[in-house]
């Protein structure tokens, strides 16, 4: 083979595999913008990460109710809210500071700007004054209208019926309550 034929021969394979490798580059590298966005929206990111938290919230020097979760994320824009991934439970004093009710779930969110917390999955709350316990997957609270509902299915144990139901709504001290579709109700005899 020629020497200069050589050469033209190896610069074109050269020039094509150049080419070649641009045109890849060129092609791997193009940024998909709506993906960009996503990854640095604002509130992708918490503005706080707490572990192990226990809040007192205190009204008239006098702690009304502790709150307590393994892990809370703060976020303020574009909606302040926080949210408790790994779940919580919250305890409720009287002025003895002996806890007369308590709430736990596996979920959490505080709408801060709406004044409306929700939590879900596995909700138990305990009313040791009145011995009683709700038990359903999601429950909400409207601070501002003073209402507590859900439209799941719920289950109410008292200290002598069972009360079966899809959908509640209540105040906030679930003192007078309205069960909706309630699908039945055991009475229970105390065993002596």
């Amino acid at each position: 083979m020629n020497s200069s034929v050589f050469y033209e021969y190896r610069v074109s394979v050269f020039f094509i595999t150049a080419i070649a490798i641009l045109m890849v580059m060129a092609v791997s590298c193009k940024n998909d913008m709506k993906r960009i966005q996503e990854l640095t929206a604002i509130d992708t990111l918490p503005d706080e990460v707490i572990k192990n938290i226990q809040l007192r919230y205190v009204d008239s020097g006098r702690v009304t109710s502790l709150l307590k979760s393994p892990l809370l994320y703060t976020y303020s824009t574009p909606e302040a809210k926080t949210i408790f991934p790994q779940g919580l439970e919250v305890y409720f004093y009287d002025k003895q500071m002996r806890i007369t009710a308590s709430l736990t779930s596996r979920f959490g969110i505080n709408y801060m700007n709406e004044k409306r917390i929700e939590v879900k999955n596995n909700v138990v709350v305990t009313n040791m004054e009145k011995g009683e316990k709700l038990e359903t997957e999601e429950l909400a609270w409207d601070q501002r209208k003073g209402k507590i509902f859900t439209e799941a299915n719920i289950k109410i144990t008292t200290p002598d019926k069972i009360i079966f139901g899809r959908g509640l709504e209540s105040d906030d001290n679930f003192r007078r309550r309205i069960i909706r579709n309630v699908s039945g109700e055991i009475l229970v005899e105390d065993e002596q």
